[in-house]
This record gives C-alpha cells, sequence and structure tokens, in this order.
C-alpha cells in the first residue's frame, strides 16, 4: 500500500493527536500528512533553539529561576503562547542568533527593545529629572 493510502486511513498522530482536518498539514511537496500540533512544536523548539540558543526546558527553567515573573516589572500569570501582550517573550540581542537574558512579559519586552538603542540617553534623562524633582 503506498505511503500516502495508509496516512490516509490514520486516526491519531504516533503522539495521541486526533488527526482532524483542522489539525492536519499536508506537505506540499509529497501530499503526505502530519500533526499539526506536533509540528508547531517542533517548529517552536528550532526556532527557541536557533534565535536564543535555549532548549524549552531551559527556557522554563530561566522563568522558574526569575520566580515564574517578568525580569524587569514582575508581572506573573502569563503563558508560552502566541500573541503579545498577555505572553512571555524571550529576550535577546537582536540581530545575534542564539543569544539570551531573561525572560520578559511582552510590555517589557517592547518597550525595551524600543529604548535599547537609546539607552545612555534614557538614563541621562531620568537621572537629571531625578536630581531635580528629589
Amino acid at each position: 500500500m503506498p505511503q500516502g493510502e495508509f496516512n490516509k486511513k490514520k486516526t491519531h498522530c504516533y503522539r495521541g493527536h486526533e488527526l482532524t482536518s483542522g489539525n492536519v498539514y499536508v506537505i506540499p511537496s509529497t501530499g503526505g500528512r502530519q500533526c499539526r500540533t506536533c509540528r508547531d512544536a517542533r517548529k517552536k523548539e528550532w526556532q527557541t533553539r536557533k534565535l536564543y540558543g535555549w532548549t524549552l526546558e531551559d527556557r522554563d527553567a530561566e522563568l522558574v529561576k526569575q520566580g515564574n515573573a517578568c525580569a524587569l516589572c514582575g508581572v506573573t500569570g502569563l503563558k508560552w503562547a502566541r500573541g503579545f501582550a498577555i505572553t512571555w517573550h524571550t529576550d535577546h540581542k537582536h540581530g545575534k542568533e542564539g543569544t539570551h537574558r531573561g525572560i520578559l512579559c511582552g510590555s517589557c519586552n517592547n518597550a525595551l527593545g524600543v529604548l535599547e538603542p537609546h539607552m545612555d540617553k534614557v538614563v541621562a534623562y531620568l537621572e537629571k529629572w531625578r536630581k531635580i524633582n528629589g
């Protein structure tokens, strides 16, 4: 029996996820099928390793070391997911693959990304106003 025929009869992936129309990725080059849940997990693992130099376990351990809180503002209760403000973000040096500094909430990650290139000016500005206003 050809591989394509076998794949069409499978109802679950090897990890137990049901192969429904919404959870099947069809491979364009071969017409084969993959579990979308497993494929997305493998893709996330690969991105985390390539971009940040961490495994998913390393990333989760870093968050635990930070007290399950944002390294800057201390917010808790976020999730690793797609999205922005209500998700965890891996802080890293942009343009340098394999770097990581910590785990931030979306708001702190965005603020740091905008301000980091101007950090000397930001610190000088805040220091100036701290001295004036006590």
